[in-house]
């Protein structure tokens, strides 16, 4: 089963950036190995909200990916070199989405 879900990310002053580097350099390579995969980020023009959509497959299980993630040693170690403790991120929200019948509609 595949589910989608849309994480939105105030990102602190300055940190765009950064945050960004870290998706693409850190997080990206690790999540298929926890049946999740980055299917799109998009940026607010004045660099202070990234939406993201990923993908779960498998159980589809949100909760269960996430936590293996950010357990795993790799993420925690490479995480902790690249922040120092300063933090990215101001907040965090995750939506779950569910596909909506008929759509996308199909041509006749």
């Amino acid at each position: 089963m595949t589910v989608y879900e849309l994480r939105v990310y105030e990102a602190a002053t300055g940190k765009m950036p950064s945050l960004e580097d870290t998706l693409r350099e850190l997080a990206a390579p690790l999540m298929p190995e926890y049946g999740m995969r980055i299917v799109g980020l998009w940026s607010t023009a004045d660099e202070r909200f990234l939406y993201w959509v990923v993908e779960h497959r498998g159980t589809g299980d949100i909760d269960a990916n996430w936590r293996g993630f950010h357990e795993d040693p790799r993420w925690k170690k490479n995480l902790a070199e690249r922040t120092k403790g300063d933090s990215f991120v101001v907040s965090t929200q995750s939506v779950p989405l569910v596909g909506v019948t008929g759509f996308p509609p199909q041509a006749s």
